[in-house]
């Protein structure tokens, strides 16, 4: 269970961001990958606060 928050939060945002910048260089257009990365985390981040809190708020 340790690493699956290494697993939600940094390394499948890193796939994402990888897969993103990977198309875009297909399709002419270079995105930094820094931007995505960050994004696709912060997104990872809220939909998992929202899932507990969701489970939390369940039980009452």
């Amino acid at each position: 269970m340790a690493g699956l928050p290494l697993l939600l939060f940094v390394i499948f945002p890193a796939a994402i961001a990888l897969l993103v910048r990977f198309i875009s260089k297909i399709i002419d257009k270079p995105i930094a990958f820094l931007p995505v990365f960050l994004t696709a985390s912060f997104v990872s981040i809220c939909a998992s606060l929202i899932y507990i809190a969701i489970a939390i708020f369940r039980n009452f």
